[in-house]
Formats: C-alpha cells, sequence, structure tokens
C-alpha cells in the first residue's frame, strides 16, 4: 500500500518539484542557448543564467555561457572572471580556456592568451590556429603599440616553471597536429620589443 501512495504522487505532482537546484539551473542555461546568439536577447539571457548561477553556483556550463555573453558586450574583466570560473570547475573543458584566451587576445596580453589557448590546443581547430599564430616569430612575446604587456604577461614570460608547462602542452599539440612552428622559444625568458617610438 505504501509504495502504491508514493507512485501516485510522482504521478500527480510534476517533475520539477523533485528537481535539485542544479538540475534547474540546466534547463535555465538551455533555455538561455534556445534564445539564440542576437544582441537584442542578451539581457535576457544574462539574466536567465545569473538566476541559474544562483541556484547553482557551481555550474560550469552557466559560467561559460554567461562568459560568451559578457564577452560579445565587450566587458572583458566579467567575461574572463566566469571563463576562470568554468575552466576551474571543469579543467579538461576546452570552451572556456578558448574563451580565456579570446579575452586575454583582444586584450593584446598574448603571452596570457597562448596559456590559454594551449589547454585547449588538442581539441579546438581556433585554438590550434590561434596557437600556431602566436608561436611564430614569437609574437606571444612581442610588446608593441597594439601589445603592451601587463604585469601578469610578463611573469609568464619570466616564470621558468610556467614556461615549461608551456613548452609541454605546445609540443603535444605539435605531435598531434603537426604545427609548422618550434616550441624551443618557450624555454626560454626573453620580451621582443618592436616598433615602439619614443
Amino acid at each position: 500500500m505504501h509504495s502504491k501512495i508514493i507512485l501516485l504522487t510522482v504521478l500527480i505532482l510534476p517533475l520539477p518539484l523533485f528537481a535539485t537546484p542544479c538540475d534547474q539551473a540546466t534547463r535555465l542555461v538551455i533555455q538561455a542557448y534556445e534564445l539564440g546568439h542576437r544582441p537584442s536577447v542578451y539581457a535576457q539571457k544574462k539574466k536567465l543564467l545569473q538566476h541559474a548561477l544562483s541556484l547553482c553556483p557551481n555550474h560550469a556550463d552557466a559560467h561559460n555561457n554567461l562568459g560568451v555573453v559578457l564577452e560579445k558586450e565587450q566587458h572583458y574583466p566579467q567575461a574572463l572572471q566566469h571563463y576562470q570560473r568554468a575552466s576551474q570547475i571543469q579543467p579538461n573543458d576546452y570552451q572556456a580556456w578558448v574563451g580565456i584566451g579570446d579575452v586575454y587576445y583582444k586584450q593584446g596580453q598574448l603571452p596570457l592568451s597562448l596559456e590559454a589557448y594551449l589547454h585547449a590546443c588538442t581539441r579546438n581547430q581556433h585554438a590550434r590556429q590561434r596557437v600556431s599564430y602566436l608561436l611564430r616569430e614569437n609574437r606571444y612575446r612581442a610588446a608593441d603599440a597594439g601589445n603592451v604587456l601587463n604585469k601578469a604577461s610578463l611573469s609568464l614570460l619570466y616564470d621558468k616553471q610556467r614556461l615549461q608547462k608551456l613548452h609541454h602542452k605546445a609540443t603535444d599539440c605539435r605531435s598531434v597536429f603537426r604545427l609548422l612552428v618550434s616550441t624551443d622559444s618557450l624555454l626560454e625568458t626573453f620580451v621582443i620589443i618592436r616598433n615602439i617610438q619614443f
């Protein structure tokens, strides 16, 4: 008799009553995605994704998708925060790393951009293309009129342990996809200054 009552309750009550907050958040993420990618829906998407994160703060897809919207609106610091949070929650998910790489690239922080793209290089063609471009002629090390290296970028270029990790990731990427660029310079600490007039 007891099992019949439970079964009857399950059949009568709607399924969302039994959903966890993270399940509800996933539905909101899907709902936001289904709105499309037009600028006219960005405000509505942000609202849905922020609500999803209020229900489930560690929802990697909500963080990543909110990062995408914020990046498109050119709110780079906020986008970066959400991409970084997504990459902390799911370190092997390449999408957040590509987002991080894109934001740093747009900000002219090419060493940090390269580091992020290398996390996604073996799984994403866009990341591979950017890695190849940045490694060619050591472009990621260049300080010029368009790329003024900040403290975080310079710290990376002079941190031998981080450079060693980048070298390993670049070697993996190169061996898998036959990138036609050298990864040897990743082991060296230097900056290239180009086209700066005093």
